[in-house]
């Protein structure tokens, strides 16, 4: 007898693609787990063991639409941008792929990343009956009354000056959509709510990103006591991180180890002079330094299983590895528009670590940072306090299949 399938729909990063594997390996002992995206992630999800199916359209409403018409080098960005918008070009693009695909897999269950939620409108409207779930790598996006937004560097007690920043920014730019295109992103979201009768599925509050789902199943790859605490937050399912090789930390008695990484998505701020002051600041103290960037791969849980301290970026993967490799962390946001901000409150709430400025770092301020998380025995004992053994993968794996 045949497998039955889960289809995954992942968000178009390789930290999203990751953060799914562990998960996706639980489901294949009992179901065909299919991947599907933009061909660019194809070879990464087959070295994982996966299929990957490639899709040639793309989530509706997230703001692509120029991004797509640049890539084609089409004449007239602009324009094409605005007439794929009013006549809905991407929705129904996708919903002719999806339609087939569907068709062909016939999974039991859908999976989607929240980060591209729209993709739950279309599968809705083409079998309101199929089970779809979403599915959150970092802690929820949406913005709550004092609740720090997931892309602020707020702490708790001080989320409703930044709440009212954040949904000052989103008009703004709705404004500035509609001057240029004549209607915005989540004006085409919420237009085709509307059509497809699905309006009980949006959430009643805003959100970071263009549309966020309610009445559905939503789980957050994060741990709960880790996020900051909302009562909305309680619709969600924190069902924690997990990663198909834990490293378990074997600490040496010699040198300091001091990693640094800052993810994986290229970036255009200057990490190269941020390396190099980091290198100053480890031959100060005379420590040991492994430094992991786009062109240095380095297994990162084997790194952390190891080192005293992490300089990292804050992206949600590499927090977590260092959550369970007890390794205190020194985070500096690089991204600001999404969860790095956020996590490095999270850090520094929780007593994990520190948090700097990477624009104004130098190795003044890195050294007496790695100094002080050296000489601060609380950063480590914080982390070793910090109960992560009630997320089993095996209850993750029955909700889901339930």
């Amino acid at each position: 007898m045949q497998r039955p399938s889960i289809l995954i729909l992942p968000f178009h990063g390789i930290g999203h693609f990751n953060a799914l594997f562990g998960v996706a390996r639980a489901l294949s002992r009992s179901h065909n787990v299919i991947f599907a995206g933009v061909d660019y992630f194809s070879n990464h999800v087959n070295s994982h063991g996966f299929p990957y199916i490639s899709l040639h359209s793309y989530p509706f409403g997230i703001g692509l639409e120029d991004w797509i018409h640049e890539t084609k080098k089409s004449k007239r960005v602009r324009l094409h941008a605005a007439l794929d918008r009013w006549k809905d070009t991407l929705y129904y693009e996708r919903h002719s792929e999806l339609t087939e695909l569907l068709k062909d897999l016939e999974p039991v269950h859908v999976l989607i990343d929240s980060q591209q939620a729209t993709d739950l409108i279309v599968i809705k409207s083409i079998d309101r009956a199929m089970k779809v779930s979403l599915v959150t790598v970092t802690p929820p996006y949406l913005l709550l009354p004092g609740l720090p937004p997931v892309n602020s560097l707020a702490m708790p007690g001080d989320g409703d000056k930044e709440l009212r920043i954040k949904l000052n920014a989103i008009s703004k730019k709705r404004w500035k959509q509609r001057l240029k295109y004549g209607i915005d992103d989540r004006s085409v979201v919420n237009r085709r709510l509307r059509r497809n009768k699905l309006e009980d599925l949006k959430d009643d509050y805003s959100s970071l990103i263009t549309f966020a789902a309610k009445n559905i199943d939503h789980y957050v790859l994060t741990y709960k006591a880790y996020d900051f605490h909302h009562p909305h937050l309680e619709k969600f399912k924190y069902v924690g991180p997990h990663v198909e090789n834990e490293s378990q930390p074997i600490k040496s008695a010699g040198k300091k180890l001091i990693y640094c990484a800052l993810g994986t998505v290229p970036s255009t701020r200057n990490v190269n002079a941020f390396f190099e002051k980091v290198k100053a600041a480890a031959k100060d103290l005379d420590c040991d330094l492994i430094i992991g960037s786009l062109g240095n791969w380095v297994d990162q849980s084997e790194v952390l299983s190891r080192a005293d301290v992490f300089i990292t970026h804050g992206g949600i993967n590499s927090v977590h590895d260092a959550i369970r490799c007890k390794v205190p962390m020194i985070v500096y946001p690089v991204d600001m528009n999404y969860d790095q901000q956020g996590n490095s409150s999270r850090v520094v709430h929780h007593g994990f670590g520190l948090r700097g400025d990477f624009d104004t770092a130098t190795t003044e301020d890195i050294r007496s940072k790695l100094l002080e998380i050296f000489n601060d025995l609380r950063f480590r004992k914080n982390l070793e306090a910090f109960d992560t053994s009630g997320y089993n993968i095996d209850n993750l794996i029955k909700m889901i299949l339930e």
